[in-house]
């Protein structure tokens, strides 16, 4: 099993400047923690190349400063994704582990954030408008799920690979690792927190 949580790194303030200035230098809006994690999540997503990793290990895992470079798998964009937001004031980051009824394991990012989900829905509201302005691809309206737990933290999905936008459940849906309705979804199996934790999707969080 891969050390998930190993293969993060620190130091990595100067990526997200040059990610920031590099990609999102005609972005008028207001920075925040909210808007840079949903900057990062939309680069990772959108931007590095998709390299699968295949079984056996044909070749090393890549750490996250050569992945956003190269780009890699979906666990390897993960841990970048991580990684990043490990270096943001504002923002607490966990990779968790889902599986779906198939036994299809799956690695994501949540981040957490400390405000309301409604203000935050609005900042995402707004970061989303300003990109669809600049022609950013962008065609999906967001509802942006998110968890609830103990840590008074409001902790939005956050997946390179499957989630178009920060918060982005429905495409977990569709791949069968979350169930239930709109405002009651739950994981189909959460089998470990790298950062343990116990928490359930609620939202979206403009209907909450």
């Amino acid at each position: 099993m891969v050390d998930y949580y190993g293969h993060l790194q620190s130091g990595m303030e100067p990526i997200v400047r040059e990610i920031l200035d590099s990609h999102f230098s005609g972005y008028d809006g207001e920075w925040t923690p909210v808007t840079v994690a949903a900057a990062l999540h939309f680069y990772i997503y959108r931007k590095l190349p998709y390299e699968r990793r295949h079984e056996g290990g044909t070749r090393p895992f890549r750490p996250p400063t050569e992945t956003w470079r190269t780009g890699g798998n979906c666990e390897e964009k993960t841990v970048t994704l991580a990684s990043l937001y490990d270096s943001l004031r504002g923002v607490e980051t966990r990779m968790l582990s889902v599986f779906n009824e198939a036994g299809d394991g799956h690695l994501l990012v949540e981040a957490g954030v400390d405000a309301k989900p409604v203000r935050v829905d609005d900042a995402l509201d707004e970061f989303y408008r300003r990109l669809a302005e600049r022609h950013d691809a962008f065609s999906d309206s967001h509802r942006s799920y998110y968890v609830t737990d103990d840590t008074e933290l409001v902790w939005y999905v956050s997946d390179p690979e499957m989630s178009g936008y920060l918060g982005d459940a429905g495409s977990l849906s569709r791949q069968g690792f979350v169930s239930g309705r709109r405002l009651d979804w739950e994981w189909v199996d959460l089998r470990e927190y790298i950062y343990p934790r116990v928490g359930r999707i609620d939202g979206p969080a403009a209907e909450t």
